[in-house]
This record gives C-alpha cells, sequence and structure tokens, in this order.
C-alpha cells in the first residue's frame, strides 16, 4: 500500500511539472504601473481631445500605462470573463496585448499582436501573431479573428465619431498618438 502511494504522489509531481511547462506563455517586455490616475488621464486626454476638435485638428498621446489602466479598470463582465489581468504595450506600427486568457477550465497567459492603419479615415487591424501558452494560433484563425474586429470596431465607430475624422495613427514604443481632424 505504501508502494502504490508513493508511486501515486511521483505520478502527480510529473503531471503537475508537465502542466505547469504547457501553461507557459508570452511574458510582457516590461512592468507597467496600473492605477485609477493613470485610468482617469486616459478619460481627461479624449474629453480634452474632443474640445479641441472644435479648432480643427487634435493629437491625443496615450501612453501603454494609461491604456492598459483604462482596460482594467472599465473592463465589463462579459469581456472580463475571457481575459484577466491586460496589459496593452505599443510598439512601432504594432498593438501587443498581454494577459491571462480565460477559457473552459484553462487559464493560460498569452499574447495578440495587431498591426494598425488608417483606411479611408477608420482605423484598420490586422491580428498578425497570437499565442496562448506556448501555443501559436493558426494563421486562417488570425484571419477570421481579425474579420470579426473590424466588423466590431467598424459597428463602435458609427456610433462614436460623428464630427470628425481619423486621419493617422502613430504607434513608437510606449505611446500611442491619435491625429484627427473636424469634419
Amino acid at each position: 500500500m505504501k508502494r502504490f502511494g508513493v508511486i501515486t504522489i511521483i505520478l502527480i509531481f510529473i503531471v503537475a511539472s508537465l502542466a505547469c511547462q504547457i501553461s507557459g506563455g508570452p511574458k510582457p517586455p516590461r512592468t507597467l504601473a496600473i492605477s485609477q490616475a493613470e485610468s482617469k488621464a486616459f478619460e481627461q486626454a479624449l474629453t480634452k481631445a474632443q474640445l479641441d476638435l472644435q479648432t480643427g485638428f487634435v493629437s491625443v498621446v496615450l501612453t501603454e500605462t494609461q491604456v492598459s489602466s483604462y482596460i482594467t479598470y472599465n473592463m465589463t463582465p462579459e469581456f472580463s470573463k475571457y481575459l484577466r489581468n491586460p496589459l496593452v504595450y505599443f510598439e512601432t506600427n504594432q498593438i501587443h496585448i498581454y494577459g491571462t486568457y480565460l477559457g473552459e477550465a484553462v487559464e493560460v497567459d498569452g499574447r495578440i499582436i495587431l498591426d494598425v492603419s488608417v483606411v479611408n479615415q477608420a482605423p484598420k487591424f490586422s491580428i498578425v501573431a497570437a499565442e496562448f501558452g506556448p501555443v501559436p494560433v493558426p494563421s486562417f484563425i488570425l484571419n477570421t479573428l481579425t474579420e470579426q474586429l473590424d466588423k466590431e470596431v467598424a459597428k463602435a465607430l458609427a456610433k462614436n465619431t460623428t464630427g470628425y475624422q481619423l486621419e493617422k495613427i502613430t504607434l513608437a514604443t510606449g505611446t500611442l498618438t491619435i491625429t484627427m481632424k473636424k469634419k
């Protein structure tokens, strides 16, 4: 009986070790200090941009910490069923979204990488890579996700962009700059 108990414990240890290795995933490149103050700074930057649009052109500069904080503190319950601890990083012409992605009985660190551009005064997002744990997502799935993202962005913009048009989105390490003009 003791022998069976020791073998069982060893097997459980081996399975647990393998599970830990499988559950690994991409890690963020740097630490962000998420806070209510940064979330408010995000909101204030957008409010100021709306006021400044009355004069014609406006550029809004947002930081990774502001965007990540805003998402963290304003995530809907529906969205939070799928993502925990979101961190948004800006690299040259790309957005990297890190977090713990949640599925049925699965919780794994992951990253989604988006290319961003402006086409016909609207943002165009393309999911170029995604990893959940150590597993990359196949390109045919990325294409489907990109199509769904485009539809959702178009729907959101149709409700919220009256009176101005998007001119340019610039992504550099750590910052996102959005340039708009009054219609």
